[in-house]
């Protein structure tokens, strides 16, 4: 401890005309220019800085961890000359910075195959709980997919985001793989009134945090008569959030300004009452509350940015929607329309065999009508009904599984099979059929 508090002050030995950045022991310094020999003079001279007050203050830089690493575009390359303390520091073409592997030329290539090799690990532990009769269900699948790939993939993230595209994209297949394998895919009233509108995008929780800080207005007012207030609220969240002092929301700091600074002599308890639906005179409160909505004007208060989050959701949502619906001739729009439709927790709960067999079915990928791609042969065709042997085909469109299929579900559709339709007697229409082993 004593260590990490001496070693802040390392960043004091450079200028501020100069880059560096520290984390525990860990320090970097860089610089970016046009001309080579300005920036070697500029980090050499940042260099003697570091190194004298590390002399002066005893500590000692390790030599063979020292790396010096020229970040460049153009095809000639000239290699710095840089010395600590009268040693030259090695040169390379990569150097690994707080878990991120820098290549001199920003490909983050290497990067993204040492993450390959920590995943891997991960990976096929993954493999060994897999298995077809004793592996764990799907929500202790992902769990372990989060906490052993997802985060490692996570880590670093907003740096190597910047590599090519065809790096980014064997890495993404990568993930997709293992996500794959672990979703198994295939007074009775007051004495008046006080309203407020809020701007458009505010959140219920920041609207519940100004009801509270109108209250406390009002008792500022009234401070000369009551040293003793209650204010009484139904939100359980804000009052909790104020318990806490949760000082990272913008209200919540507000609120307590208000009450430090205007009511240092008043007694001020905060009450929380259940939900009150049913109760008359209440549910009144709510319509007036809920009538200030349609009011033209609104107060000057600015929202707090985590209110915009589900408004920013809901715009990326609505552009992954439109690429999908523009993806109309894609097999899996007819199963799901609408994106981010979750139709795995209809399966769950049901064992693993029954929930891969469901999510296969669902993607239109199984053993009994793609093996023909493993087994270098066509594709199987029904000539009694002149169609191809899909997943489409023995699920709504075979005539020849009408008299079975009818004993167990009567629509015509994959969309409202997977709503509509029990999971139980899908995996029942299938046992039937004698199909479901090759799934």
């Amino acid at each position: 401890m004593l260590f990490n508090l001496k070693i802040n002050h390392i960043i004091n030995s450079v200028s501020k005309h100069e880059n560096a950045s520290l984390f525990v022991d860990d320090f970097a310094i860089y610089a970016e220019g046009k001309h080579l020999q300005h920036l070697e003079r500029t980090i050499q001279l940042c260099i003697n800085n570091v190194q004298k007050w590390v002399s002066d203050n005893g500590f000692r830089f390790s030599v063979s961890k020292n790396t010096c690493v020229h970040f460049y575009r153009q095809r000639i390359y000239t290699e710095p000359a840089l010395d600590l303390d009268g040693q030259p520091i090695p040169v390379k073409g990569e150097a690994k910075f707080l878990g991120v592997i820098f290549y001199q030329k920003l490909t983050f290539k290497n990067h993204v195959t040492y993450l390959k090799k920590k995943c891997l690990k991960a990976l096929n532990l993954l493999r060994v709980v897999d298995h077809r009769d004793w592996a764990v269900d799907k929500a202790t699948f992902l769990k372990l997919f989060r906490t052993l790939v997802r985060s490692k993939s996570d880590y670093g993230s907003v740096v190597y985001c910047s590599a090519k595209k065809h790096v980014l994209r064997a890495w993404t297949l990568y993930i997709i793989r293992a996500f794959v394998a672990a979703a198994a895919y295939f007074p009775e009233h007051p004495d008046r009134s006080k309203a407020t509108r809020l701007r458009d995008g505010a959140s219920v929780f920041s609207a519940e945090l100004e009801g509270i800080a109108l209250a406390l207005t009002e008792i500022k007012k009234l401070t000369k008569y009551h040293k003793s207030v209650v204010i009484i609220s139904d939100s359980l969240s804000a009052l909790q959030a104020i318990q806490s002092k949760h000082f990272k929301a913008i209200d919540i700091r507000r609120l307590y300004n208000l009450i430090r600074k205007f009511l240092p002599s008043v007694h001020i308890s905060f009450v929380w009452i259940p939900a009150h639906i049913g109760i008359q005179r209440n549910e009144n409160v709510d319509k007036l509350a809920k009538a200030t909505q349609n009011r033209a004007s609104c107060s000057g208060k600015l929202i707090c940015w985590s209110d915009l989050k589900p408004k920013i959701n809901a715009y990326i949502h609505s552009v992954w929607q439109k690429n999908w619906d523009a993806e109309g001739a894609n097999k899996l729009h007819e199963v799901l329309p609408n994106f981010g439709e979750d139709l795995h927790k209809r399966g769950e709960g049901a064992g693993r065999k029954r929930e891969t067999a469901m999510c296969r079915f669902r993607v239109g990928h199984a053993w009994l009508t793609q093996s023909y791609f493993l087994k270098n042969e066509e594709q199987p065709f029904n000539y009694a009904s002149d169609s191809l042997y899909a997943v489409r085909h023995i699920l709504i469109e075979c005539p020849d599984f009408q008299d079975t299929r009818r004993k167990y579900f009567s629509v015509n559709d994959l969309y409202r099979l997977f709503r509509e339709v029990n999971p139980s007697r899908i995996v029942g229409y299938l046992k039937d059929l004698g199909d479901y082993g090759n799934i």
